[in-house]
């Protein structure tokens, strides 16, 4: 992941659509909340899910349906020549025979071990799997979306501190130029200044060249065209925001398990295992079904030797046969294949019940290290402030001594650099500040997208 930059905290307008065309048609710039929302609503990582989610319901409906009897028809025609059986009689004669049969036939599973239902709430669970998947990823492209939205407005922030500074200089090099021709100059100071201008120039370009990447790095996390234009909110208001009350970490974990899709996608591992397993072990158990159908038939000699036979809807009605019956199966011996089968699921479970453990204990960490981030660029931020402030008056105090001829133009340069590496790093701990506590605010229960910004 690239550079953690932060977003202000600042009030962004409701959606305004998701289309670029649309946007650019009404004329507005491109909230943050816009961009989360078109990145969630456009990505293949969220449709790929939806997809999944849809083959997920159909699984549960399959499940749902292995309640109901499998229920089977057939129908069967056959001419015998030659010797055969004759089924009027049921002895064998020299006639030609023409036969067709009718049949339907059904079975229902009475108890195999609860693997039915079994099969059920695992796909229960993983329709609930899938909804806290779909959450997961669109917080996770919410997430990386902001992450972009603040590298693009830190970056532009560089652009206009370094254009200012390199304003500020050729204001400089003017004046150095008025002096040298007054005599009060000398050529060397000119050509410092000018190398000095050169430089900040320089530095002016790479800023552009690194805001134009963040840029594409934006459209890439939204997955907008890439082609066209994107106008963001250029309006918004910077400003520090109240330092957030200090919550213990581990108050903000007790709950965050509860209701954070990866905490809850970890448990629905572990109960699916469980499930596995227990239906593993039940297998070992006979399994009982019920079964039954019913049959008739017609059959008429062909041929030069046919003789009378009965219509059809009589033969048909009268020889109707049917039967019911209950199976009971025991399982003897499998050459072990379901005892190792439970020792793998087995295994599997309490691989789950690990993992579930380690991501818990990730969260906790997660969690942790998110209240200390934003508690630490908080005190990074007031410091930033009071140090811009002095390197502010440091640096119109050797801007009067250039003036006077009492400081060199090195002088002067390394007092710029000094604010300007100043501003910057207020700028980014404000940044850095602001995306932390919507961070925390995630893990106290609030997703990204109904944040208030």
């Amino acid at each position: 992941m690239s550079r953690t930059r932060i977003i202000p905290l600042i009030t962004l307008v409701t959606a305004i659509g998701t289309l670029p065309a649309r946007a650019a048609d009404e004329g507005k710039a491109w909230t943050l909340h816009d961009c989360m929302a078109y990145a969630v609503e456009h990505s293949p990582r969220s449709k790929i899910q939806e997809l999944t989610n849809a083959n997920t319901d159909r699984d549960h409906l399959a499940a749902i349906m292995n309640f109901l009897p499998y229920i089977s028809g057939s129908v069967g025609a056959n001419a015998n020549f030659g010797r055969s059986l004759d089924p009027e009689t049921n002895t064998y004669t020299a006639q030609n025979n023409f036969n067709n049969s009718y049949s339907v036939s059904g079975s229902l599973p009475l108890f195999n071990g609860f693997k039915v239902v079994n099969n059920l709430r695992i796909a229960k669970i993983a329709r609930l799997q899938g909804a806290e998947n779909m959450q997961l990823i669109n917080d996770e492209i919410a997430l990386e979306t902001m992450q972009a939205y603040a590298d693009v407005h830190y970056y532009r922030g560089m652009v206009n501190l370094a254009g200012e500074q390199l304003a500020e200089s050729k204001n400089t090099l003017y004046q150095a130029k008025v002096q040298e021709e007054l005599g009060l100059k000398g050529n060397a100071d000119v050509l410092e200044i000018e190398a000095k201008v050169a430089s900040e120039d320089f530095n002016l370009t790479r800023q552009q060249n690194l805001y134009a990447d963040a840029m594409l790095k934006l459209k890439e996390a939204m997955f907008y065209p890439i082609g066209d234009t994107l106008p963001l909110d250029t309006t918004q208001h910077w400003a520090m925001a109240p330092l957030a009350p200090h919550v213990p970490a581990d108050s903000i974990y007790r709950t965050a398990t509860d209701f954070l899709p990866k905490a809850r996608i970890a448990q629905l591992d572990f109960q699916t295992a469980m499930l596995n397993f227990r239906t593993a072990k039940w297998q070992l158990l006979p399994s009982l079904s019920l079964s039954g159908g019913v049959s008739t038939s017609y059959s008429q000699t062909i041929g030069g030797n046919a003789v009378e036979h009965a219509p059809f809807r009589q033969q048909f009605k009268d020889r109707v046969g049917k039967y019911v019956s209950v199976g009971l199966n025991i399982p003897i011996f499998k050459n072990y294949s379901q005892q190792i089968t439970i020792a793998k699921q087995r295994n599997l479970m309490k691989i789950s019940d690990q993992e579930q453990k380690q991501t818990l204990h990730e969260i906790e960490s997660e969690i942790q290290r998110a209240v200390q981030d934003m508690e630490g660029t908080a005190k990074e931020y007031i410091q930033c402030t009071k140090q811009v402030i002095a390197q502010e008056m440091a640096y119109k105090a050797m801007r009067r001594k250039y003036e006077e001829g009492l400081a060199s133009v090195i002088d002067l340069q390394t007092s710029s650099n000094q604010l300007l590496v100043a501003k910057a790093a207020k700028l980014n701990a404000l940044l850095q500040y602001l995306i932390k506590k919507r961070v925390v605010d995630y893990y106290k229960g609030t997703p990204y997208l109904e944040q208030d910004y």
